[in-house]
């Protein structure tokens, strides 16, 4: 039997299964034909159907033969590797192969191979472990609030698991621990282990969010222990925000540099003209006086942030009522008065209009006198250090008793105590000096107008206050109004209460009584 033979017999004998013996020699030992490989210990393992990238690397080829393979053989037990794959030679020494859909929390074994018509080569036998189909996720111990009406939920994820056709990841939430009947899903940017969040908007105040974080695939789902947060409450109320002067109804309020001023006003036909201002700090006053007397019904407009005009509203001459059309200037920087009026028009007096601020210009706006209703409009302007009243064109409709409402750029005026203007809203363009309806009152769901006391524009929305105690929310796009939160029990019911703003706060009270809430809108969903 010739040499020929015996080598093409091995050859055979070779190719039907993976040796096991690292250490095996083919035909005459330290052959210089027989190639040389070895078994990589990099490998790469992806979560979608469970691939694992397993490497060898040619050392030497051998006696060049046309019957050069190379590859793997592998199973899960390291004495018997039952599976095998060959490539033909190619120019590039090293080489890789997919093993595909592999089952999870299983030990792998492989090794590569390389053979010739002389002989053939095992590298050292490798391992990998898989992990477990099923996915891993926890819950983040760390919610926060981004924004006012806003929490975020977190989670991480430990685990992709085996990925096929899908894998979803999210959160399940709601008010009802044993009930997390809302859920969110979010995309995946990869399937590497990552941690992952989802801001829940228009979440209400003072209300307990209970959530936990999943994770699913095709062969199970993981859940994260269940969280819980309580978001801020929609009311506040501090010591310090209990006012503490002459309790009193029918005042003004103006504010500059994010200080409240509240003046004059009246309590059981007592007419008061102290000031008083709060800020972050709570209430105080300097125990300076209006000094245009004692009186209700006025009104304020700022300009620059550091000027306030309080003027007309209603007092006592003699024991006879009367309409005021005086203003008075205050600086917001020395905190002190003019000891003098600025001059007004004949028409100006009058009380129970409203007034706004816009571009740095004051406006008065209806009212009435001892004769009767107003629609007239008035702009105070400043230039060159001097001031002057023009008289703009009036009013849609004879007006008192209403609200005016105003930011940088839009002022709104209406409702009030005049049937010609209690259900109605209007807008004002200054460009134009035109006044166009804007919405009508919100309704009741029995079809009743309700009766609007006080607002105060944040944001894209404005918040009305009617004389239910009910909080209106307008939405300045939509124009469609949402029936929100009624006050805290402790204000009196059918009773004027007034609505003010520092930055996105709106405070609420101060109508007939010593109550002053901080109110927060973004919780109030």
């Amino acid at each position: 039997m010739n040499k020929e033979f015996i080598y093409f017999m091995l050859f055979l004998l070779l190719a039907s299964s993976c040796l096991n013996t690292p250490d095996m020699t083919v035909g005459i030992a330290n052959m210089k034909e027989d190639p040389t490989v070895e078994t990589k210990t990099d490998v790469t393992f992806s979560n979608e159907n469970f691939t694992l990238t397993i490497k060898g690397k040619i050392l030497a080829y051998g006696k060049n033969s046309a019957y050069f393979r190379q590859g793997f053989c592998w199973g899960t037990n390291s004495t018997n590797l039952v599976d095998s794959v060959y490539f033909m030679k190619t120019e590039i020494d090293t080489f890789s192969y997919d093993l595909q859909n592999l089952d999870g929390n299983l030990t792998y074994y492989w090794r590569a191979i390389a053979k010739n018509q002389y002989g053939i080569a095992l590298g050292e036998i490798q391992k990998y472990e898989t992990p477990s189909e099923e996915p891993s996720v926890v819950s983040g111990e760390n919610s926060d609030f981004p924004a006012d009406g806003a929490i975020i939920f977190k989670g991480e994820i430990l685990a992709y698991g085996k990925i096929n056709d899908g894998f979803k990841k999210g959160f399940y939430w709601g008010k009802d621990e044993e009930n997390l009947t809302d859920s969110v899903f979010l995309e995946n940017d990869g399937f590497e282990p990552d941690t992952f969040s989802y801001t829940l908007p228009n979440a209400r105040g003072n209300t307990t969010y209970y959530w936990r974080a999943f994770a699913k695939n095709d062969y199970g789902i993981s859940l994260g222990v269940i969280r819980e947060k309580q978001t801020p409450p929609i009311f506040i109320s501090e010591n310090k925000d209990v006012f503490r002067g002459q309790i009193r109804s029918n005042f003004t309020v103006f504010s500059l540099k994010n200080t409240l001023y509240v003046t004059c006003g009246d309590y059981n036909n007592i007419l008061i003209s102290d000031v008083w201002r709060y800020d972050n700090n709570g209430w105080f006053t300097d125990y300076f006086y209006f000094p245009g007397g004692a009186r209700r019904y006025p009104v304020a407009f700022t300009i620059d942030d550091s000027l306030a005009y309080v003027g007309t509203g209603q007092g006592l001459i003699n024991s006879q009522r009367i309409s005021f059309g005086d203003f008075y200037i205050f600086n917001g920087n020395t905190r002190t008065w003019t000891e003098t009026s600025i001059q007004t028009p004949a028409e100006m007096p009058r009380y129970e209009a409203v007034a706004f601020s816009l571009n740095n210009k004051g406006y008065v706006v209806g009212g009435r006198n001892e004769t009767g209703i107003l629609n007239d409009v008035w702009k105070y302007s400043i230039e060159n250090n001097a001031g002057s009243w023009e008289k703009m064109n009036d009013f849609p409709r004879p007006f008192y008793g209403g609200i005016s409402l105003y930011d940088k750029e839009r002022v709104f005026a209406g409702f009030g105590n005049n049937p010609e203007t209690v259900n109605t809203l209007w807008e004002y363009d200054a460009g134009n000096d035109q006044w166009t309806v804007f919405a009508p009152s919100p309704t009741y769901p029995s079809g009743i107008p309700a009766k609007i006391r006080s607002g105060q524009i944040t944001r894209d929305k404005i918040y009305l206050l009617d004389i239910t105690n009910i909080i209106w929310e307008l939405d300045l796009e939509s124009k469609q109004y949402k029936q929100k939160s009624v006050l805290p029990q402790d204000f009196p019911s059918q009773n004027e209460q007034y609505m003010f703003s520092l930055e996105d706060v709106i405070y609420i009270g101060l109508g007939g009584t010593p109550l002053f809430y901080r109110y927060y809108p973004f919780w109030d969903n």
